[in-house]
């Protein structure tokens, strides 16, 4: 939480984009999905209690600067080659 946060931002809301409540919503929905399936799961996969919260935080965060890193570069390469020619923005989809 940050120094402001509790301040400006009602606890409810606080509570209903809490990691805790992303992690319950996304397991209620591949509960779901596993179900419409026939997918077989033990029903402890999707107990939020089961999962440790920072641990898959700090997952997902290196993924995502991973992955960001892997697009600027990719992109930055695009940019480069586009150089001297029509812009990306007027060329037509191949």
């Amino acid at each position: 939480m940050t120094t402001f946060e509790a301040l400006y931002v009602p606890a409810p809301l606080r509570e209903a984009v809490s990691d805790q409540s992303w992690l319950a919503a996304m397991l209620q929905a591949e509960q779901a999905l596993a179900k419409l399936t026939g997918a077989e799961a033990d029903d402890d996969v999707f107990r939020p209690e089961s999962y440790d919260i920072a641990a898959l935080c700090e997952e997902v965060s290196n993924l995502s600067h991973s992955f960001g890193n892997r697009w600027a570069v990719r992109n930055a390469s695009f940019a480069d080659s586009s150089v001297g020619s029509a812009s990306a923005s007027s060329r037509p989809l191949q």
